[in-house]
């Protein structure tokens, strides 16, 4: 077969094609369909919320494996970290810790979620990272030994920290991420 036969065979498939009786797709794959996309493209607040909770069990727990929060640690090398940390004061202590926390979820976040799941996140104006910080600060404050409360400030000034850091760097790491992929790749030869 040579170049000039398929060529003449693909046109006159195509003529065939375009002289063929035109037919739709079942009405109820049709629907079916544009309910998947919309879907797609638009996730509810709460599907992200659940995505963004399960990235947050999991970086949260790595967290806990080399920063303490409240006293919950999960090995004793994470106390070096700490140290580190209560240079800036208790209450600079707890702001960074809480930095730390929800900026680790914001990091894998911005790497893992779709585009239309972070507008979705963007759109809470926040409401996502207040829901995800307090109830970490309610887990920990679970599993703390009753006797050893923590004062209001302390857990203040950790909400204030997990928020910032949550929302910052979940926003910047995106956008490296969003203008990482805009580059046109390198030519290699």
């Amino acid at each position: 077969m040579n170049k000039e036969t398929s060529r003449e065979e693909l046109i006159q498939e195509y003529r065939l094609l375009l002289e063929s009786p035109k037919s739709a797709p079942p009405s109820e794959l049709s629907a079916f369909l544009k309910k998947q996309v919309a879907t797609e493209l638009n996730p509810t607040a709460q599907a992200v919320f659940l995505k963004l909770f399960a990235i947050h069990f999991i970086s949260g727990a790595i967290t806990l494996l080399v920063c303490p929060q409240f006293g919950i640690v999960l090995t004793e090398r994470s106390h070096a970290l700490l140290s580190l940390f209560l240079g800036f004061g208790e209450y600079g202590c707890m702001l960074v810790c809480g930095a730390v926390f929800l900026g680790g979820t914001g990091l894998v976040a911005a790497l893992l979620l779709k585009a239309q799941e972070v507008r979705a996140i963007r759109r809470s104006k926040g409401l996502q990272w207040a829901l995800l910080a307090f109830l970490s600060v309610g887990f920990f404050l679970a599993f703390r030994e009753q006797e050893r409360a923590i004062p209001i400030g302390m857990a203040v000034t950790w909400l204030l920290g997990a928020l910032l850091g949550g929302v910052s760097v979940f926003g910047l790491s995106y956008e490296l991420r969003r203008r990482l992929r805009q580059r046109p790749a390198p030519k290699l030869f």
